[in-house]
């Protein structure tokens, strides 16, 4: 992962599909992969193919990330925190 300032177009992007304010997109983008994590919709794998450098790998396992966390970040109602 990039460090430094988060991307504005990434924040926006997150801001919609999570329905959060942009400034908080970021950290709710983090514990929705968490609860994607918890809810075993990424795997080791997915993780291991967005270290590859986007030139070689292309869009598509960021895409497939990207549904996951917002299938498990969907699905938070029904999972209540323990």
């Amino acid at each position: 992962m990039k460090s430094g300032p988060p991307d504005p177009g990434f924040a926006a992007l997150i801001s919609g599909l999570l329905d959060v304010p942009a400034k908080e997109a970021e950290e709710a983008y983090c514990a929705a992969m968490v609860e994607a994590a918890v809810a075993n919709e990424i795997t080791e794998g997915d993780l291991e193919r967005l270290q590859i450098p986007r030139a070689r790998r292309g869009m598509g396992p960021f895409g497939e990330m990207l549904h996951k966390v917002l299938v498990a970040h969907d699905l938070r109602p029904f999972f209540p925190p323990v």
